[in-house]
């Protein structure tokens, strides 16, 4: 947190200085690696909300796991079909990655800004991401891909995070991952680091399997992409019994999983910088706080949240 952000934070809370969050907050603000955008938002949900009337919402890729390149359908890019989905995810990962529609334009090439100027923003963005996946799947499909049997060496919890993830199980706080890759990875993955993924919800993409675990078909009309998040039911979760949510996530859309189920004022939107140090000041638009340092995160949010 740089020094002006500091002052402000100082001013804005001068007649409150016996309040022990404001206090706890204001040591965090004096390291580097922490950033909050909305000192008063921020203040105003720490006082109000408890443990267990939260949900905690969290994206995979590049939140929960690192490296950060890595992602929950890398099994299908390391496959037998992999070079022709490795040049799909090339062709449109970029426009996933674009943050309105200007920036999606320079993203893209002649023959999809046909399609871009023909749709609005989010059109485009709801079907180039939707198209993606889908051609992605399809080929898992062609290729007889075996989910069963993916593995990924290179494949880790981010610093901390089966830690913490642990420690929301054993305190019995209820917890949902919501990511646009493949639930039968994500339930692997979590099987192979020894977490009871039955203690949380995963909503993801499903596959359709047959008896050795190949892949022969998935539910097309219930594709989840990073832009779709927030329009999915959650309510077979149970969160419709919960007054607070904290997010966490390492891109803009990540920040809108559970809004439409939460007042804005309940949300608390925490965001992983990965390598987009350029982008800062547009993530502060969308996250509360963001954390910088990927190794020192655990420790500022168990003091932040009092867990």
């Amino acid at each position: 947190m740089n020094h002006r952000d500091l002052i402000d934070f100082q001013q804005d809370f001068l007649w409150d200085s016996d309040n022990q969050i404001a206090a706890r907050l204001k040591f965090l603000l004096q390291s580097d690696n922490i950033v909050v955008s909305n000192h008063r938002k921020v203040m105003s949900f720490l006082n109000n909300f408890k443990l267990k009337d939260t949900l905690f919402a969290f994206d995979f890729d590049g939140t929960m796991i690192s490296p950060w390149w890595v992602n929950s359908w890398s099994p299908i890019l390391t496959s037998s079909c992999g070079e022709a989905v490795w040049e799909m995810h090339k062709y449109f990962a970029p426009i996933e990655m674009a943050h309105n529609y200007e920036h999606m334009r320079t993203l893209c090439n002649d023959e999809h800004r046909k399609i871009i100027d023909w749709l609005d923003f989010f059109q485009a963005k709801k079907l180039f991401m939707a198209f993606r996946r889908e051609f992605i799947f399809d080929m898992a499909i062609k290729h007889k891909v075996n989910a069963q049997s993916w593995r990924l060496s290179d494949c880790d919890f981010r610093t901390h995070w089966k830690t913490f993830l642990q420690r929301l199980i054993n305190n019995s706080l209820d917890t949902i991952v919501v990511s646009a890759g493949m639930w039968d990875f994500i339930q692997n993955f979590f099987l192979e680091q020894g977490i009871d993924s039955s203690k949380f919800h995963i909503i993801s993409n499903f596959f359709i399997l047959d008896k050795n675990g190949v892949i022969v078909g998935f539910d097309r009309e219930k594709i989840i992409t990073s832009f779709n998040k927030k329009h999915l039911d959650y309510s077979e979760y149970g969160i419709h019994h919960k007054d607070f949510a904290i997010q966490f996530g390492d891109w803009i859309w990540d920040a809108h999983m559970v809004v439409e189920h939460f007042s804005w004022e309940n949300i608390l939107n925490i965001w992983f910088l990965n390598s987009d140090h350029k982008r800062l000041d547009l993530f502060k638009e969308h996250f509360d706080v963001i954390f910088v340092d990927k190794n020192s995160w655990f420790e500022q949010v168990s003091m932040l949240l009092g867990i």
